[in-house]
């Protein structure tokens, strides 16, 4: 996006110092798939993790910069937010009781220059 292009800029520019802390955070409500194979861990995989966690993962990476070498990774998946039954969906219907892949993920990772990412 513009906005990550330009923050690297300012980054690899010295406009803004080296960071040490990264948060990244992505919510997406009202908004499970309804087709395919999203819902279902034996085809799909996982759910929220590999679907776009690991596209912010790969852009928080990005912005730290090429020295990062993880040092700890922390992380847990949940499956409960989807078991909820009625839900308002954007993207159509869903069986909660089929719904088997992770809904939420949390991670922390440390690294070998001692910033940090969450």
């Amino acid at each position: 996006t513009d906005v990550a292009i330009t923050a690297k800029k300012a980054i690899e520019s010295g406009v803004v110092g080296k960071p040490l802390v990264a948060g990244v955070q992505a919510m997406r409500r009202r908004k499970v798939p309804g087709w395919g194979v999203f819902t279902n861990k034996a085809l799909q995989g996982g759910g929220s993790l590999i679907d776009y966690g690991c596209h912010l993962l790969d852009l928080s990476l990005w912005l730290l910069g090429k020295d990062m070498v993880p040092h700890e990774v922390l992380g847990k998946t949940y499956n409960q937010l989807s078991k909820q039954p009625n839900q308002i969906n954007d993207w159509g219907t869903f069986d909660h009781t089929k719904f088997d892949v992770d809904d939420h993920v949390t991670s922390y990772i440390t690294f070998a220059n001692r910033a940090s990412m969450q």
